[in-house]
């Protein structure tokens, strides 16, 4: 059992950033041993600019897309799953063995009748961190009114697979990567996710890439 499990999360522009990757990849490599990595993402700026080139409005709420539409949801999902294929493609090609998976997957995070994010099955997840595999998690739960599949709450969902993963909250840190230069909508959004994961009794890191991952990845 690692000492430390990492959830990190990636903001919009992180998650179409394949510079941003490439270096998070270098500096896993370069890591502690006793930390593992579980990355969490959304559809992020590659579905809000494939939906503005539709002609739809992106609307955003709790770090998340909310589509108008079953046609902008449809968009919203595909550039999340090839986002996610995206990200643990560049950690695959830098030799770390990465699956890209959904959150609706095997039940892993839904959304209850009380509209909370909840981890009925993780402990598929908990095996694969064990194996030293990085679980890409595109945020796409389904919702108990429609069984239908949307993104997620974020800052929910990071407090839920840090629950699961972890009941204790004594192993499993949630971590972000400050950027220099955001846009305004992207980096509002980014601090309200992160002020919900901070009230939710977790650790909470906000760190340069460079250290992300300790004085070890230097």
């Amino acid at each position: 059992m690692t000492s430390e499990i990492a959830i990190l999360y990636l903001d919009d522009d992180q998650v179409g950033d394949r510079l941003f990757q490439r270096a998070l990849a270098t500096q896993y490599l370069r890591r502690s041993a006793a930390v593992s990595l579980v990355i969490i993402h959304g559809a992020g700026e590659p579905a809000e600019r494939l939906l503005e080139s539709r002609g739809f409005v992106p609307e955003w709420s709790s770090g998340a897309l909310r589509p108008a539409s079953e046609s902008e949801q449809e968009l919203v999902e595909r550039a999340a799953r090839e986002a996610g294929r995206r990200i643990a493609g560049a950690l695959t090609d830098a030799g770390i063995s990465a699956v890209a998976v959904s959150a609706s997957d095997r039940n892993l995070l839904s959304t209850d009748e009380d509209g909370r994010v909840r981890a009925a099955r993780a402990h598929w997840l908990l095996e694969l961190v064990q194996l030293d595999v990085v679980p890409v998690i595109a945020l796409l739960g389904r919702v108990p009114e429609t069984n239908a599949i949307r993104e997620l709450d974020v800052a929910s969902a990071i407090l839920a697979l840090a629950d699961a993963l972890d009941p204790e909250a004594s192993s499993v840190v949630a971590v972000a990567v400050d950027a220099s230069v955001e846009p305004t909508g992207a980096r509002e959004r980014k601090r309200e996710v992160l002020s919900h994961v901070a009230a939710g009794g977790i650790d909470l890191r906000m760190t340069e890439l460079p250290s992300i991952f300790g004085s070890d990845a230097g």
